[in-house]
């Protein structure tokens, strides 16, 4: 049996997606402070990549990402939790959608 260490303070991020909508959790937020962002797909790896753009798609209430033709240029169908991790030095954000978590 692998025993796994808890550890309060690390969270990790997490961005859900639903069939058109990508929903950024707090943690996300809290560290991600852009209004309009740009969305961009890598197939093989299989990551989005978020990143603050001046003439890309605006945020919804601060947290949603409205991406049906986004989902449906890259033919996306993915639907979940997936995990994410900030990078600061690029102000970007991955999600990845091969590590999907559990709810």
């Amino acid at each position: 049996m692998a025993f796994e260490v808890y550890k309060p303070y690390e969270k990790e991020m997490k961005v859900k997606i639903s069939k058109n909508i990508i929903v950024l959790d707090r943690l996300t937020l809290e560290n991600f402070k852009t209004k309009t962002i740009e969305l961009a797909y890598d197939k093989d790896k299989r990551i989005i990549k978020i990143q603050p753009s001046k003439n890309g798609h605006v945020l919804g209430n601060q947290k949603k990402i409205y991406a049906k033709g986004f989902f449906n240029s890259f033919n996306i169908n993915k639907r979940g939790l997936f995990g994410a991790q900030y990078d600061k030095k690029k102000d970007t954000l991955y999600v990845y959608l091969n590590k999907e978590l559990k709810v």
